[in-house]
Parts: structure tokens; C-alpha cells; sequence
């Protein structure tokens, strides 16, 4: 029994020990999978540390980028020095060089990536502005951009972060091919000021909305004359006309790369009216757009946006604001008109009524539209066909950026700080640098700081000054009717620049670049190219010939090579054409005013010639481009159209003369003059587009009528308001001479007689009368200049006023006088605009500076008094600005000055009860007002075109009330010139004017020039004809100014989209 139970615990005990192992190998599985669970886990855990490494190098390349266009001298410009590839580098794809057009390198041929090493690794950096390259317009383009186009004038920074480190002293870190980890991050820096015709920055978040338009409300009206059936009727109409953004430009077609190149269009289309704002937007009047959105033209609104009904309910239409989108669509229009697979235009007119056909101008309705993404508020939701809203903030730009290594304004390092050691001291800051420095703090019109500025009180704030004409301000600066702001003087040529400083300034005058003080208060400048380099000197560089007339005879090596930016540390005030293509960045700590023209150059000059001949035009797209960028305002000083020339400063005749508010300059009996300053321009829209050496001058386009037996030549007049002074005397005398330095200058008056047959007499009115020749043979004779073709001596170089009384004061005379014709059938042989009147044999300039000189006279040993000057103009004439213009903290702004007939009792409504016939009212008007029948009634403005074509950026627009001031005498041209029986010039009509039933014209029109939008000379096509303006040494394609500032807030930031 013993042994059977003895076996039995055997049995039991194997079964045990059987079961134990059994446990013992599930355990050991389990273990085996716990450790294999937590294996991955640490593998998984390591990789996504690498991940997260590679996503933060990433990340760190793009601040990296960001920050160093923000803050260093480049600006814009910079794209790091190349990173050239080492042997056997694991980057080696991303830093591959070009092998020529069109590949530029890198992984996917759009140019190399640059390293920046990291302790833990590296990222592979690189910064694009391809605002035209064929991608963008491509329908399959390659990239990480899913639609480029509307990504049109940003800068692409994109970065790969990689783990592991590269160092050339290690051969273990250069192994190929990378076995490590990499993340992309792709982001978009604006730059805010290039991208629209105009850019309302906000820059402080006021709460106050930005206000646009032509108001209902001014007040304004104009009574045009005309005689249906025979009958003088004149009918008052209330003045509305439109505020014009855009223009007509040739687009390029959609296209697939795969399979054909890009075409441009053969005709023009809407376009270049584009709008971002950070504000909400209130319309007023008739605001219209041109718009093209597949090139990423649209309105964009980071608020909201309303048109402003202004007689306060919806029951008077002709006072509701609209705004009209005229639309470039490839395809169908948004309301389904139009021809698919081609382009259309497209109009609607967007009104704030709800249920408006066309839509409704008021983003907190129901039923907003964006027109298929045309026109965009903030809300963050779609419209009602789905197409999204949701416009962001766009942080402007700043000029006043510091560096942060310095403790100094960027602009102040790149031209005080750019020139040469000499002593111990940068002669950059004597003006002497790579770029162009201009110590003037001290032109200022009000104290420059905030404080200052509410001390004094809004009497003295510049909007006051500007708006209330000779009032007698401290800091005011009027000086009879115009308006001469303290400041340095730019004046530019087509081959460099002058800079005039301000005398009534401390720094009155220019040091040598030894900074010894050369006692000139005027310095020029000139530009050469040697190589691919331009170079900039001045007439106190050692060692340079500025006058001389070949490149190479200059000397340019000894000045150094020219950055493109000048920086005055106060106010300074520009006109001209500046220099043939060169791009130029002007930047003012003050505010900068434009007081004329300011032109692309157009004549060769020794950049693009050895020897450059002045007489000649270039024959290809002209490359200039001119940025204006101010602390505070820039200001269109309308008053220095026509103004004095720089560094005078003409004597003011106390107000105490007449009624009228003439407030004029008094030009003394003995050896007074006064100089007027204007220029002549070509017409780019004539000739072949292109080719500036085609292109013909704007008073060949002045001809007036509507029909083609009535279309005659408007003559080119310069148009004065003056009077003699009281004195002993009983006459004063004036000569004037059209451009002094050139040969015969002299202007011939002509002699006008009181009776027939009747002596000698100098020059002055009389009265019309069958033996006088006038200049016209229309119905317009009698109301033309009188002209004595029966004397020998019909024309002399005389004018006397004092025989008449609306010659002495306090009255005054307003008359014309023919300078030039506007003959479209005349020769013309550039630069000469020679006078076709037989008024003498001077010369005017086209594209240059061209002074009109008063001076004092007398004949023989009569005793004369003082000459009073109280206005002065040209008419037709036009008035051209390209320019991209920035007031960083202030507005763009308009001075309107005072009228340019300030006599109230001179009206419409006056001159037809004056007398029966024209004649007679004619004759009545100069004997109550002394105005000839050219001159403008009172409140009417003069024929002055005004075209900005640039952009126009500021923090925000003035209110609609202080608008309105420089609308009411700019924004609007007169159908008819005067009571001469003359209509304005053809040219001045808009197309598609109505002018059949409005006989008035919209003025002062602001066109985004597609140079900006696409860094080329000639459009959106990228072929080798039309190459990017401006690239650095490694064929980096830059936007088209240089050192400009960029947006602080990244417009995009994210991972790059996947392909």
C-alpha cells in the first residue's frame, strides 16, 4: 500500500512540475510580447523625438528667414549668401546650383536652398519672389502652391528641417544617401505696399472706418453752356463722377505646360484695381474697380464693408452709393453671361438696397455676394454661393525698423553708415555713401514728436495748414497761393539727381567727403553702370568729371556702387523724371511731397550707353521704378504744378488788395523775376507699346470737338492772373523767356490795338473789331487772343499791364497766352517742342524740367511799378506720377490750394445776364472781372489731368469731410474750357464717358502699375524678352524696388502642401 501510495505522489508531483512549466512558458511569452510592446514603444517614442526635431528645425529656418528680411539692411532683398554642396553631401539635391535657363536649381528647378546649421541639426532655406514666373499661371504647376496666382506678389520662404548635423572638418556627417528625418514648412511674407492700387494699413487699430469716394453731398455744380437749336442755354447739374481704380492691361492666357507656353491676350482688359483694407469700409458716391481676379486682383476687407446712402433714407437713387466691379473672368461671368474658354468682361453694379439685381454693397446682409470672391469682408463664413469671406489683418511694413545688433534705423545703416572710414567717421553720413543720407531733421513744418504736436493744437497741425491757405500760422507754409513746406529739394534727371537744401534749415550746405563744409547748398548726383554694377558719385567726389559726357571719362570707380535708397531725415519735396533704369527707394523720416510730375526716364543715360546721347530715347520697356516711402504724409502739393523754383522765396504782397482772395507774390519793378517750373511728357499709350522712342508728347493729343469737321488743335496756354501795383507809375512791364539757357527764348506777345487803325501800343487788352486776325477762324474767334497781323511788329517781347482797369489794383486780369500747339500733324524731333504760333522761336523740353521765366521789365526810361503774380497755369495739361507711395503713420494727401478764380460775383449764373449776345457778355465779363473767356468760373477747377499709376499705401485715409476739400477742385474737370466755346481735349475723356450728357470728367485716377505686380518690364509673360527687373548676383529674382520693408506678421505659416 506503501508503494502504491508512493506512486501516486509521483504522479501528482509530475503533473505539478507539468503544469509549472506550462505557466513558466506563458509567462515567458507574455514577458517575450511585453518587451517586444515596450521595444516599439521606445522605437515609436525615438522617431517621433526625430520628427519633432526635424518640424522645429523647420520651423526655426523660417524665423530665421522671416526675421532676417525684417531686419536687415536688405529688407526685402535678402536671400543669404549660397551654400555651395561638399562632397558627398546629404543636402546636395536642395543646394544644386543652376544648369542654365530655364532650370535655377535646386530640387525642383526653382532655384537652390541655402543651409543654416543648428546644434541638432540643419535647415535647408529659400526665399522666392516670383510674382511672374510661368508657375504661376501654369494650370498644373509644379511646387507646393496649390493656386500661385493668388499668391501673386508674395515672398515664398520655405524651409526643410533635417535631423542630424553637417560639418565639412567630419567626414562621418557627410554620408549620402540622408537616412535621416526631414519636415517642410512653407510660408508667405508680404510686403504689403506693392500688392494693390491702394493699401489702408491701419496701423494702430483705430475704430473709425476708412471712407472712400467722390460724396453726393459736396455741394458741387457746374452749368456748361450749350445751344440746342441756336439757343445759349446753360444747365446746372450737381457734379458726381466716379472714383477710378484700375485700368486696361494685357493678361496672359491659361495654359497647360505639358503641352504649350503662355500667350498674352491681343487686347487689353480690365484690370489693376485691387484694394486690401484694415478697417471697415464705408463708400461714398460711385466708386469703380477694375478687377481681374485670376491674377489675384480683388477687394479685400478685414471688416466690414457699406456703401453710404447720403440723403439718410433709400428714397433718392441719384444719392446711393455704388460700387462697380468691371471684371476680367476667364469663363462665364458670375451672372452667366458671356462666351466659355475665353475671356470676358464683366460689370455689375453693387448697390447697399437689399435685392439690388446686381448685389448688395452692405456685408451685413443676408444676401452679400462676394461676386465668386471678387469683393471680401472679415466675417468668418462663406457668401451665398459658397465662395469664402474671412480677409485677415495684414500687418503693414515698417520704415522705422530697428536693427537689433545696432540700435539703428535700417535705412539710416544701408546710407549713413555706407560709405567710407575717413577720420574715424562714415562720410556716409555726409551724404557720400553707397546710398544717399540727408541730415535734415530740422526741415519740419511742426514739432516731430506727439507731445509737441497737441501742444501747439490743431491750429498748427499740417491737415489745418494745408486746408486754410495763407493763415497766418507760425509754422505755416504759404506763401501767396502756394504752398512751399520747408524741406530738402529732389529734383530728378534722367541720369542721376539734385539735391537743394533748405535754407532756412541749420544744415544749409554740403560737406565734402572729408566733412569739411564745401559752402554748396546744391549737390548733384549721377549714375553709371560699370559691369553689372551701377555706381553713384556726386560733384564733390576726388577724382570724377560729372559733366563729362562718356561713362568711362566719369570716372564712376572712384564713387561706390549705389544701393538704390536715399534717406532724408526730414520733409523733403521730389518731382521729374528720374533716372532711366535705375529703381529707386526714397525714404523720409518727415513727410515727402510731390509737387509735379514724376516720371519713369525715358532718355538714355549712362547706364544704359557708354556714350549716352540726351537727344535719345531708349527703344525698349523702360525699367524705372521710384518708391516713395514717409514716416508721416505723403502730400500731392497741387499748389508747385506750376510753382516757383527751388531755393526761391518770393515776396508776398500783404492780402489787403480786393475782395477776392488773391494773395499774390509781388515781383519788384526793379530786377524782380520769379521762375515757374512744369514739365512736358511724353504719352506712354501712343506709339508702339514699349518703345519710348515711338511715343509722342500729350499736347499732340489737345484737340477739342465732338465731331470730325469740328475736331480742331487746342493750343497749349499758359494761363496768368496778374495785375500792376499801385504806385507812381502808370504801367509795369514784363518779359518772358520759355527756358533762359537756351537759344532765343524770348516769348513774343502780341500787340492788341483799341480801335481800328489805330497807334502803336505795347501789348494789352482791347477790344475785338473787324481789322484784328484772330488765332481761331471758328465760332470761338471773338473769344480768342486778339492779333494785329497789320503791323510790322505784330508780336514783341512786352507785356504791359496798367492801361485798363482791370489791370491796376486791386483788380486783376486773368488772360492766356499760346505757348505751343496742339497740332497732332506736327513734327516732332525729341526733345524739342517748338512753337508753331509764331509767338517766337524758343524751345520747350519734353521729359525734362522746363522754367518759365517772369522778369520785371520796362520800355525804354518809362518809370513802371511793381508786377503782382496771383496765379499761374497751364491748360490742357497733364500731370503724371508713377510712383509707389507709403505713408507709414499719416495719409495721402491732396493740398487743394486756393481757386483758381477766387471771385465769387464770377459765376454762371452772372455771365448770362451780363448781355444779349456772347460777345457782348464776353466783353462785359473782362470789364466786371477782368477774366478772359478761357478763364475757369468760380468754383470750377482748370484742365489738369492727374494720373497716379503706381500704389498708393497709407495708415488711413483722411476723413470724407477733409476729401472732399481737394475733390471739389481736383477730382472733377470741366467739360468746356471756360466761355470759349472749346471742350476739353479728347484725351482727357475717359473711355466710355458719356460725355453727351455729362459735360464733366472724373480726375485724379489711381492705376496699380502691373510692373509692381509682376517685377517685368512688359507684363505677366515670362519669356527670355521680358526678363525681371532687378536680380542680385546669384540670378535671385527680387521685387522690383530695392531695400524695400516687409509685413512683421507672416501672411501664411504651415506645412507645405503636399503634391
Amino acid at each position: 500500500m506503501q508503494t502504491t501510495a508512493y506512486r501516486n505522489r509521483l504522479q501528482v508531483a509530475g503533473q505539478t512540475l507539468f503544469i509549472a512549466l506550462i505557466i513558466l512558458g506563458v509567462l515567458l511569452l507574455l514577458s517575450l510580447s511585453f518587451l517586444g510592446i515596450v521595444s516599439r514603444g521606445l522605437r515609436s517614442g525615438n522617431l517621433t523625438v526625430r520628427r519633432t526635431l526635424a518640424g522645429d528645425l523647420a520651423e526655426a529656418g523660417i524665423r530665421y528667414a522671416h526675421s532676417q528680411l525684417l531686419n536687415s539692411q536688405e529688407g526685402a532683398d535678402w536671400r543669404g549668401t549660397p551654400t555651395a554642396p561638399l562632397p558627398n553631401d546629404p543636402d546636395a539635391k536642395y543646394l544644386r546650383a543652376s544648369l542654365g535657363f530655364p532650370d535655377k536649381g535646386g530640387p525642383d528647378g526653382l532655384g537652390p536652398y541655402r543651409r543654416v546649421r543648428f546644434d541638432n541639426g540643419r535647415a535647408l532655406i529659400r526665399v522666392r519672389y516670383a510674382p511672374s514666373d510661368a508657375t504661376v499661371f501654369q494650370t498644373s504647376a509644379p511646387g507646393t502652391i496649390r493656386q500661385p496666382n493668388l499668391l501673386r506678389n508674395y515672398l515664398i520662404i520655405e524651409s526643410v528641417g533635417r535631423t542630424g548635423v553637417v560639418n565639412p572638418s567630419d567626414p562621418t556627417t557627410l554620408r549620402t544617401p540622408f537616412s535621416g528625418e526631414e519636415t517642410k514648412r512653407i510660408a508667405f511674407a508680404s510686403i504689403g505696399i506693392i500688392e494693390s492700387a491702394r493699401y489702408i494699413s491701419n496701423k494702430y487699430n483705430v475704430s473709425r472706418p476708412a471712407e472712400i469716394g467722390f460724396p453726393f453731398n459736396l455741394g458741387t455744380t457746374y452749368t456748361p453752356h450749350t445751344t440746342p437749336g441756336g439757343v445759349d442755354t446753360w444747365t446746372t447739374e450737381p457734379v458726381n463722377t466716379p472714383i477710378n481704380l484700375g485700368g486696361r492691361v494685357k493678361l496672359i492666357n491659361p495654359y497647360d505646360p505639358k503641352t504649350s507656353s503662355p500667350t498674352e491676350t491681343s487686347s487689353t482688359f480690365p484690370s489693376m484695381g485691387s484694394m486690401y483694407v484694415n478697417a471697415d469700409l464705408k463708400i461714398y458716391g460711385n466708386v469703380v474697380a477694375a478687377i481681374t481676379p485670376y491674377v489675384g486682383d480683388g477687394i479685400r476687407v478685414n471688416g466690414t464693408i457699406e456703401g453710404v446712402n447720403e440723403d439718410g433714407v433709400i428714397s433718392d437713387p441719384t444719392k446711393h452709393a455704388s460700387l462697380t466691379l468691371n471684371t476680367s473672368f476667364f469663363g462665364l461671368c458670375p451672372d452667366g453671361s458671356g462666351t466659355a474658354g475665353q475671356w470676358n468682361e464683366c460689370t455689375a453694379v453693387l448697390k447697399k438696397e437689399s435685392g439690388n439685381p446686381d448685389g448688395v454693397l452692405d456685408s451685413q446682409d443676408p444676401g452679400f455676394s462676394t461676386y465668386l470672391g471678387v469683393l471680401r469682408d472679415s466675417q468668418e463664413k462663406t457668401d451665398t454661393k459658397g465662395f469664402t469671406r474671412a480677409v485677415p489683418y495684414k500687418a503693414p511694413p515698417s520704415i522705422e525698423r530697428i536693427d537689433p545688433d545696432s540700435g539703428e534705423n535700417r535705412y539710416v545703416l544701408m546710407t549713413a553708415l555706407s560709405g567710407k572710414q575717413l577720420g574715424g567717421t562714415n562720410n556716409g553720413k555726409y551724404g557720400h555713401g553707397r546710398g544717399v543720407y540727408v541730415d535734415n531733421a530740422d526741415d519740419r513744418q511742426v514739432p516731430s514728436d506727439e507731445a509737441g504736436r497737441v501742444q501747439v493744437g490743431a491750429s498748427q497741425s499740417l491737415v489745418y495748414d494745408w486746408l486754410n491757405p495763407n493763415n497766418g500760422g507760425a509754422y505755416s507754409g504759404w506763401q501767396g497761393p502756394y504752398y512751399v513746406p520747408r524741406g530738402a529739394y529732389l529734383t530728378f534727371l534722367p541720369d542721376g539727381f539734385i539735391i537743394t537744401r533748405d535754407q532756412r534749415g541749420s544744415n544749409r550746405t554740403w560737406k565734402k567727403p572729408d566733412g569739411t563744409d564745401s559752402g554748396q547748398a546744391q549737390l548733384r548726383f549721377k549714375l553709371g553702370k560699370i559691369g553689372n554694377q551701377v555706381y553713384i558719385v556726386n560733384s564733390l567726389t576726388p577724382g570724377v568729371d560729372i559733366n563729362n559726357t562718356t561713362r568711362s571719362s566719369v570716372n564712376f570707380t572712384n564713387g561706390l556702387p549705389f544701393n538704390g535708397v536715399l534717406y532724408f531725415a526730414g520733409d523733403v519735396r521730389v518731382r521729374g523724371q528720374y533716372p532711366t533704369n535705375t529703381q529707386i527707394t526714397v525714404v523720409s523720416g518727415g513727410s515727402i511731397y510731390v509737387e509735379g510730375s514724376l516720371t519713369k526716364g525715358l532718355v538714355q543715360n549712362m547706364i544704359t550707353d557708354e556714350n549716352p546721347d540726351p537727344s535719345k530715347l531708349i527703344t525698349t520697356p523702360p525699367t524705372a521704378l521710384m518708391a516713395l516711402l514717409a514716416k508721416d504724409y505723403v502730400v500731392l502739393n497741387t499748389t508747385q504744378f506750376f510753382g516757383t523754383a527751388q531755393g526761391t522765396t518770393p515776396a508776398e504782397a500783404k492780402e489787403v488788395l480786393s475782395t477776392p482772395a488773391y494773395n499774390p507774390l509781388r515781383i519788384p519793378a526793379a530786377a524782380g523775376q520769379i521762375g515757374l517750373r512744369t514739365e512736358f511728357l511724353l504719352d506712354p499709350t501712343t506709339g508702339t507699346p514699349g518703345d519710348p522712342a515711338t511715343y509722342q508728347p500729350y499736347v499732340k493729343s489737345y484737340n477739342a470737338g465732338g465731331t470730325s469737321s469740328d475736331v480742331v488743335p487746342t493750343d497749349l496756354l499758359l494761363m496768368l492772373t496778374h495785375t500792376m501795383d499801385d504806385g507812381p507809375a502808370s504801367n509795369s512791364f514784363i518779359n518772358l523767356n520759355v527756358n533762359a539757357g537756351l537759344a532765343t527764348p524770348q516769348y513774343l506777345f502780341e500787340r492788341k490795338v483799341t480801335a481800328p487803325g489805330s497807334n502803336y501800343y505795347y501789348p494789352g487788352p482791347g477790344q475785338p473789331n473787324a481789322n484784328i486776325n484772330y488765332r481761331f477762324s471758328n465760332s470761338a474767334a471773338l473769344y480768342a487772343p486778339y492779333r494785329d497781323v497789320d503791323s510790322p511788329a505784330a508780336q514783341i517781347p512786352f507785356l504791359g499791364l496798367g492801361a485798363q482797369a482791370w489791370e491796376r489794383a486791386p483788380k486783376f486780369e486773368t488772360e492766356v497766352y499760346p505757348l505751343l500747339s496742339g497740332d497732332p500733324t506736327a513734327t516732332f524731333t525729341f526733345p524739342n517742342l517748338t512753337d508753331a504760333l509764331t509767338r517766337g522761336t524758343y524751345t520747350a523740353l519734353a521729359e525734362s524740367m522746363n522754367v518759365l521765366e517772369i522778369v520785371a521789365s520796362s520800355i525804354g526810361s518809362i518809370a513802371t511799378n511793381d508786377y503782382l503774380l496771383a496765379r499761374a497755369a497751364i491748360v490742357p495739361h497733364d500731370i503724371r506720377i508713377e510712383a509707389v507711395m507709403y505713408a507709414e503713420e499719416g495719409s495721402f494727401f491732396v493740398i487743394p490750394g486756393p481757386w483758381f478764380n477766387p471771385n465769387p460775383n464770377d459765376r454762371h449764373d452772372n455771365y448770362q445776364a451780363l448781355g444779349g449776345s456772347q460777345a457782348d457778355r464776353v466783353l462785359a465779363r473782362r470789364d466786371n472781372y477782368g477774366t478772359s473767356p478761357f478763364t475757369p468760373f468760380y468754383g470750377e477747377p482748370i484742365d489738369e489731368r492727374i494720373q497716379i499709376i503706381g500704389a498708393i499705401s497709407e495708415n488711413m485715409p483722411p476723413p470724407i469731410g477733409q476729401q472732399a476739400e481737394w475733390l471739389k477742385k481736383w477730382g472733377w474737370i470741366p467739360g468746356q474750357l471756360g466761355e470759349s466755346g472749346y471742350n476739353i481735349p479728347t484725351s482727357h475723356r475717359p473711355a466710355g464717358w458719356d460725355f453727351a450728357t455729362k459735360l464733366y470728367v472724373p480726375n485724379l485716377s489711381v492705376t496699380f502699375d502691373p510692373v509692381l505686380a509682376t517685377g517685368r518690364p512688359g507684363g505677366f509673360l515670362d519669356n527670355l524678352t521680358n526678363l525681371p527687373i532687378r536680380t542680385d548676383a546669384a540670378g535671385n529674382v527680387l521685387p522690383p524696388l530695392p531695400r524695400l520693408p516687409v509685413c512683421p506678421v507672416l501672411s501664411y505659416f504651415g506645412e507645405a502642401n503636399a503634391q
